[in-house]
């Protein structure tokens, strides 16, 4: 007996003027200005809070300034507005010229998330979260339709107007629209690790110089290897080795030769420290 199959057209959610896929630093500031503008805007999320990448990863902007030793402010608007809401929160720090990039403003994720939902909400932004954006329904190149995953099952969504700031041309790529991988053309950035310490000892950082911080990290290796444990830890400006003294392998880290000795004895501390968490 062949199993029925039941189809559900699911109801329609919203219908916007314009529809923004991604509530990152982009998504956000594009659904911002459009109902400033008068437009009735829809911001769809994936996560339970706005900012993307800005608050679920990072804690820094760049880009608000020329890169360089001699920055000059180029940004403003909307970006103003986001510093300022910070600034009424907590402690910003403009970080000087960091690797070529300019000055970058670091600022507190917690309080960003809050800043980005004031912001959205005062200018009129209807935010839809925990909304995954499942296909899209495109005629003759336009978007007319979106089809969400959201906690009260599936939704439609439609627009006169879409935004694709999902970060992954999801929109792009379930509407068949063209689009270009990341590093099919040119070689693309690499990721980058970021992580965040506590109880760090600020008085006791600062005694230390930039150049004395790679012998620094080479004793917390050491400290690492502990009796009775398989990991001993070598640190050098090119690369990170770790080996068992119970056998004879090894197991080596390459790491391109024009990395800095500071960066790599920060991934040595990082990794000496994590065995350490686990012994």
């Amino acid at each position: 007996m062949a199993a029925e199959q039941l189809i559900i057209t699911p109801p329609l959610a919203a219908n916007a003027d314009v529809v923004v896929v991604g509530s990152g630093t982009a998504g956000a500031s594009a659904a911002i200005a459009a109902a400033r503008n008068g437009a009735s805007v829809l911001l769809i999320e994936k996560q339970g809070f706005m900012g993307g990448t800005s608050t679920a990863v990072l804690d820094t902007f760049y880009g608000f300034y020329t890169p360089g030793s001699d920055p000059r402010k180029i940004a403003g608007g909307i970006s103003d507005d986001v510093v300022a809401g910070l600034r009424q929160l907590g402690p910003v720090l403009e970080r000087p010229n960091t690797y070529g990039a300019g000055t970058g403003v670091t600022y507190n994720s917690e309080h960003l998330k809050l800043v980005w939902e004031r912001l959205a909400s005062e200018a009129g932004v209807r935010v839809m979260l925990h909304s995954y954006l499942q296909d899209v329904s495109a005629r003759d190149g336009h978007v007319e339709e979106l089809l969400l995953a959201t906690k009260a099952g599936l939704v439609r969504v439609a627009g006169r107007l879409f935004v694709d700031a999902s970060g992954d041309a999801d929109l792009a790529h379930h509407a068949g629209f063209g689009y270009e991988l990341a590093g099919a053309n040119d070689p693309a950035q690499t990721l980058t690790t970021t992580f965040r310490m506590v109880n760090v000892d600020i008085a006791a950082r600062k005694s230390i110089s930039t150049a004395e911080m790679p012998v620094v990290d080479v004793r917390i290796c050491d400290i690492g290897s502990t009796a009775g444990r398989a990991v001993t830890v070598g640190c050098g400006p090119r690369l990170i080795s770790a080996s068992s003294p119970s056998t004879s392998s090894s197991t080596t880290t390459g790491v391109s030769g024009s990395a800095s000795p500071a960066r790599m004895s920060t991934a040595c501390s990082a990794m000496a420290i994590a065995r350490m968490l686990r012994s």
